[in-house]
């Protein structure tokens, strides 16, 4: 914060400490919750959790993970799973999808519209409302009832939102990436340390996004949108 960081994600799947050491290999999910609260402490807002839901893992905690962040006021994100994974196991049969995130939550909440326009933005964004809220046809409570927060769902394959995407990454080895699933990527790391200047990096930046693919990696017009080109590394050598 004192470096000028205004906001963080947190990459978060549970907040049981059984599953946490289970899918981490590591039991530090009192350290992962310490550096969250310290993070709100120090000003740095909002912070956003983002989660993935794995079968027979934690897609059965979904309500309590949001319990606790709306208690906290933090801002969280399900994703759905990509096949960006190290091990190359991901199936479309094993992705807990949006509709069944919505549906799980809906054990104990109900998820109303929002007001304003999503845009271009990635999450789809729900009120959350105490259960048993009435909601009329356009998904607003009909008695006044306020919201608890929100919740937001990603949901990258079944409910893609390529053709609003505007996102670009720069990834942890300084790489521009147009698509998380592109096999080409822009080298900025070489360009700024030969001393370049800002207008030559935002050009090269400008230049990286003109090859961005028309979805998941793919340029075919016809294709299905649930495939992905197979992506030439992991989200955890992406970084970012």
């Amino acid at each position: 914060a004192e470096a000028g960081l205004t906001r963080i994600n947190v990459s978060l799947d549970t907040i049981c400490r059984e599953t946490f050491a289970e899918l981490t290999r590591r039991d530090k999910l009192d350290a992962v919750l310490k550096g969250i609260d310290g993070a709100a402490e120090a000003g740095l807002w909002p912070i956003k959790i983002n989660a993935v839901l794995m079968p027979g893992l934690n897609d059965d905690q979904a309500p309590e993970l949001l319990r606790w962040a709306l208690a906290g006021g933090y801002q969280l994100r399900f994703i759905e799973q990509m096949p960006l994974d190290a091990d190359n196991r991901w199936t479309r049969e094993g992705t807990i999808t949006a509709a069944e995130i919505r549906e799980k939550l809906s054990a104990e909440y109900v998820l109303g519209s929002v007001s304003e326009a999503r845009g271009d933005s990635p999450a789809q964004l729900w009120e959350v409302y105490p259960l048993g809220t009435a909601l009329d046809e356009a998904g607003f409570p009909t008695d006044g009832t306020e919201s608890l927060g929100r919740v937001g769902i990603i949901a990258s394959v079944t409910e893609s939102f390529c053709n609003a995407c505007t996102r670009t990454r720069l990834t942890a080895d300084g790489k521009i990436r147009s698509c998380l699933f592109s096999d080409t990527e822009t080298d900025l790391m070489q360009l700024l340390r030969s001393g370049a200047d800002d207008k030559q990096l935002a050009m090269r930046w400008r230049e990286g996004m003109w090859f961005k693919p028309r979805a998941h990696g793919k340029e075919d017009a016809d294709f299905d949108i649930e495939e992905f080109a197979k992506a030439s590394r992991s989200m955890s050598a992406i970084g970012g």
